[in-house]
């Protein structure tokens, strides 16, 4: 009982310190305010105003407008600004660490390994931050319904909690979070592999439970489709591509996933940079994040000779997502230069570090302290630097978009 309200106590602190920073860039107005976050404010007004909801981000036919719906509850109760709309974004930023936090510790299985995972998402990379602390969309909401996603698939299949509510929450979530932002479709890949490997004909009322609650979290997807000849589901396949209009080939979607979209998720490239510039800081924890990888595939061969581990399965499971997530970028339309479009990986990425991080503590406790720390300071560094800066954080790479 004490172990359990001195873990308790660690969540509670790690909690206030990722919202104390968030609100602190916000009060200090860190983030640039931009296209995308003035047409979610403009789309909450006009629903303030008592105009219809629109199912999808103006101009856009794949992306739901329930961060908009969100923003627009704020804009009644604290007025309209732009401030108010990352006043609501900071309640969910909150529900996102703590559904991080809750994935991180049925995955590991360990208290420690969840805080530190909890404690890399509290104190973000660049790109973490700006989509999970500005409403651009469906950004910051997928991340959340992602996680709950992932967290009761796992709950489901490999935690053998089966209750029927789980069924109908983990439908809910997927439902919801495929309306909002079709990324969720790397988190529903994981999860149905997760329960094809835990199939059972007997349990097929709790599958039709989960399918109904994801027809009604989505709802709003499906109708639009049905009146609009299945116009989000065809730009998933063609609906970006190159300033000329041709779409991307396999070949440039993996060279902007490996040399800008996960440097972007690893706090190496800052979302708005053209290219992929270096700064002092990354030069610096760029070593740390190739050893914490040279040690897990270095080590790999001899933990796999002994009996599976709670670790290993936790560390296969991280693998499995960052996979999935490939095999969907490789087969879409999308060509990333900020880093968005892996916002689902961000949590699975944290608990990946998390536990390269642990497993330094065979070494002694102070090297996994040392490597944290030194996490830390890079990304907490970088975004003081970025949102303390003239320009401030920002995420448009086009200057007449800003």
């Amino acid at each position: 009982m004490r172990q359990h309200h001195r873990n308790l106590i660690i969540v509670l602190l790690i909690l206030a310190l990722g919202l104390l920073l968030r609100g602190w860039i916000i009060a200090s107005d860190g983030i640039a305010f931009e296209s995308d976050e003035a047409i979610v404010d403009l789309m909450a007004r006009h629903i303030v105003l008592g105009r219809p909801i629109p199912t999808f981000f103006y101009g856009q036919s794949y992306m739901g407008s329930l961060n908009a719906v969100l923003v627009a509850g704020g804009f009644r109760w604290l007025g309209e600004s732009v401030e108010t709309g990352r006043v609501v974004l900071l309640a969910i930023a909150l529900l996102t660490l703590l559904s991080g936090y809750g994935l991180a510790r049925v995955v590991t299985s360990s208290a420690r390994v969840a805080a530190m995972a909890l404690l890399i998402m509290a104190i973000p990379t660049a790109s973490a931050l700006l989509y999970t602390s500005a409403p651009l969309g469906g950004w910051p909401d997928s991340v959340l319904y992602a996680n709950l996603t992932l967290l009761l698939a796992w709950q489901l299949t490999v935690g053998q909690k089966r209750e029927w509510w789980r069924w109908g929450a983990l439908g809910l979530a997927a439902g919801i979070g495929w309306w909002t932002n079709p990324s969720i479709i790397t988190a529903l890949a994981v999860a149905g592999l997760l329960g094809l490997r835990h199939f059972s004909v007997r349990r097929w009322s709790v599958y039709a439970l989960a399918g109904a609650a994801f027809m009604i979290g989505s709802l709003p997807w499906w109708l639009y489709n049905l009146r609009h000849d299945w116009e989000a589901l065809a730009y998933l396949f063609n609906g970006y591509g190159t300033p000329g209009g041709a779409p991307f080939s396999a070949g440039e979607r993996a060279l902007g996933l490996i040399g800008l979209g996960l440097p972007a998720l690893y706090g190496l490239r800052e979302p708005a940079a053209a290219g992929f510039p270096l700064s002092l800081e990354s030069l610096l924890i760029l070593p740390l994040l190739l050893t914490l990888l040279l040690d897990f595939l270095i080590t790999l061969p001899r933990r796999l000779r002994r009996e599976p581990t709670v670790r290993l399965r936790a560390e296969g499971w991280v693998w499995l997502v960052f996979g999935v997530f490939a095999l969907v970028f490789l087969v879409s339309s999308f060509f990333d230069a900020t880093g968005r479009y892996q916002m689902p990986l961000w949590t699975p990425a944290s608990i990946g570090l998390a536990l390269g991080i642990d497993r330094l503590r065979r070494f002694g406790p102070a090297l996994s302290a040392i490597a944290l720390g030194l996490l830390l300071a890079f990304q907490g560094g970088t975004l003081v630097r970025l949102t303390q800066s003239a320009d401030g954080l920002q995420f448009q790479l086009a200057e007449q978009l800003r």
